[in-house]
């Protein structure tokens, strides 16, 4: 449970299948510590992202093979967790300079 504005709201989740539905769609505003990661992190294709880039996986074609995401997903969730400091672009050494790695 997390407060927001003197009050208690509870995130409620009904798992079916493989999806997951949420009855709170943001935390912002909410003084816990798991909203705040929870907002960082943004949903689940953000989650596979963060997976992949723990295994090891720093190419943006790679990243988009392994977790089958749309490019423009896949650009969003990036950008979403670059700037909310989660993760950070590194330039490469090739030519032309490849500035898809992570």
């Amino acid at each position: 449970m997390c407060q927001k504005a003197g009050q208690v709201v509870t995130l409620m989740i009904r798992v079916t299948g493989r999806q997951a539905f949420y009855a709170v769609k943001s935390f912002d505003g909410m003084a816990c510590s798991i909203a705040g990661v929870l907002e960082a992190i943004g949903d689940r294709w953000a989650v596979l992202i963060l997976r992949d880039l723990s295994l090891g996986l720093s190419r943006y074609d790679d990243l988009r093979r392994s977790t089958g995401i749309t490019n423009a997903t896949l650009s969003d969730r990036l950008k979403h967790l670059e700037d909310n400091e989660l993760i950070e672009r590194r330039p490469t050494r090739t030519i032309p300079s490849d500035m898809n790695t992570f």
